[in-house]
């Protein structure tokens, strides 16, 4: 598949989280999910495999994951970063989280977004509360995506 994906240029997104604390988990959602298996370090082969593989990373938060997230984005200029689910994570977290993205040089690699009904208001003050700059946060709320995406001709390839 991930070849395939590769071949039509198509984005592949992600879950790269420990997913919900225990005490949060219930029997229909998530009760054997694995944390561990978030960390985007597990994408290096696959990316070995497929450098030119569109990958989205969601929720990418975690320090070490994080710092899982940086090494791949150094080496893999079609990864990104996506900012849900802001509204979920503590502030300081996320905060820190951009800060480390953009301290590393890839602030043209986080992206928007939000996997759940309601939290696009409050995912977008957590990004306008951020230490951060308007190019930055313009960029991670619109620039960022529509260039990955390809959208308003932004992007090698242009418009699809």
């Amino acid at each position: 598949y991930l070849a395939l994906a590769t071949k039509l240029d198509l984005v592949v997104l992600a879950h790269a989280d420990a997913g919900p604390p225990p005490e949060g988990r219930t029997p229909g959602c998530c009760a054997d999910f694995d944390g561990a298996l978030g960390d985007p370090a597990h994408w290096a082969p696959v990316l070995e495999r497929h450098p030119d593989l569109r990958l989205v990373l969601y929720h990418v938060f975690r320090p070490d994951f994080v710092a899982s997230a940086v090494a791949l984005l150094d080496v893999y200029p079609n990864v990104v970063v996506e900012t849900s689910p802001m509204t979920r994570v503590p502030v300081p977290l996320v905060h820190a989280a951009l800060a480390r993205f953009v301290e590393a040089g890839h602030g043209d690699r986080i992206v928007f977004g939000s996997d759940y009904p309601g939290a696009i208001g409050g995912s977008r003050a957590v990004i306008a509360s951020a230490p951060l700059t308007d190019a930055q946060k313009r960029a991670i709320l619109y620039d960022n995506a529509a260039r990955f995406l390809r959208l308003d001709g932004h992007g090698e390839h242009g418009a699809r």
